[in-house]
């Protein structure tokens, strides 16, 4: 137990509290919540695939997110509602030439192009894979 009677765990914040402080149970709590938002692990035919909302949790059910860095030099902002995707902005910050990416959500799928300018992409309800 520490001086303020803390026995381990997490605070609020999601900051690991096990004296001294935990980098590594800090930081990765941040990214599991980011992995459960947005993933970039896979490409298809070349193109960057970006699977929206993969592990989200009940309890964050609708929400935003701003500034979420994607591989391929890509940054994500999110909104969404009951657990479906209703607004994604797109951009490839310093980009020389718009590459393809590949969104998915669920059993929807759309290809965009992304590059130094912002793209807003509406739902993708509708889109079949």
């Amino acid at each position: 137990m520490d001086q303020a009677g803390h026995a381990g765990g997490v605070y609020p914040n999601l900051w690991c509290a096990h004296p001294p402080f935990q980098i590594d149970g800090s930081l990765g709590v941040a990214a599991g919540v980011a992995e459960a938002i947005l993933q970039s692990h896979r490409t298809l035919d070349g193109a960057r695939v970006l699977d929206l909302l993969p592990a989200l949790p009940a309890v964050a059910a609708s929400g935003t997110v701003r500034g979420l860095r994607a591989r391929g030099g890509l940054v994500v902002d999110l909104t969404w509602r009951d657990g479906t995707l209703t607004e994604l902005v797109l951009v490839a910050p310093g980009a020389t030439s718009p590459r393809d990416v590949v969104l998915v959500e669920r059993a929807q799928q759309r290809r965009v192009r992304v590059g130094a300018s912002p793209v807003h992409v509406g739902p993708l309800a509708g889109t079949v894979a």
